[in-house]
């Protein structure tokens, strides 16, 4: 009797252990559709924290300024410069804030990312109802201690 209590323990540990379920990697549309954002915030990213670091008063111009030329000439692969109609930066107490609309000519299925900058894209990337109906979404930057970072970004429902 002890025997079979014993086989059939193990024979129930056995069957337990090879049911065990195959890990799926699920997509993440939300990011997939919106790469051209992310590569917008590390230009900008970059852009502060060159004006953070140079003291040039000509460097450290107000960042409208670079929204509306210097922009174009960091794009330099042309991956998004025409994938947004409107950007306008705002200053917040917590950081600064870039409001975007995309353009009607908008396309993303030429970006690639790294594995890298995927995995930071599903983790700074989400959807509100709450945004301004002149705007698709945001982009959160927080104030420096050594580098301006990127808190999220929002994307409209």
């Amino acid at each position: 009797m002890n025997a079979k209590k014993s086989a059939l323990f193990f024979l129930i540990l056995f069957l337990s252990s090879c049911a065990s379920s195959t890990k799926i990697t699920e997509r993440n549309t939300l990011a997939e559709n919106n790469k051209d954002v992310y590569i917008l915030s590390l230009i900008i990213r970059d852009y502060l924290n060159y004006r953070f670091e140079n003291p040039n008063p000509s460097v450290r111009a107000n960042i409208k300024n670079f929204m509306k030329s210097g922009f174009v000439k960091d794009d330099s692969l042309k991956r998004i410069v025409n994938n947004f109609e409107i950007l306008e930066v705002k200053d917040d107490e917590p950081g600064d804030i870039v409001y975007f609309e995309f353009s009607k000519s908008r396309r993303t299925d030429g970006i690639r990312l790294t594995a890298k900058q995927s995995e930071a894209l599903r983790r700074k990337i989400r959807t509100s109802k709450s945004l301004s109906e002149i705007y698709d979404g945001k982009i959160l930057f927080a104030y420096p201690e050594r580098f301006y970072g990127i808190r999220e970004i929002i994307v409209k429902k």
